[in-house]
């Protein structure tokens, strides 16, 4: 059995004009679905992150 960890693929940071995506980010939304779908088809296990933050966080301004 083989582990698939997925860290931050959430849309502020892979769609194009996410909050905190950045010009290049949305390329690896295709390749990433592919190998997510190859671990369920297998039965592998997926682990994924989730990042969030309150609309007022200060990590907004810096980023």
């Amino acid at each position: 059995m083989r582990a698939l960890l997925i860290v931050d693929m959430q849309r502020d940071f892979v769609e194009t004009g996410g909050t905190l995506s950045f010009s290049a980010s949305s390329t690896i939304v295709e390749p990433v679905l592919a190998l997510t779908k190859e671990f369920i088809e297998r039965g592998d296990v997926i682990f994924t992150t989730q990042d969030w933050h309150d609309k007022s966080d200060e990590e907004f301004t810096l980023w």
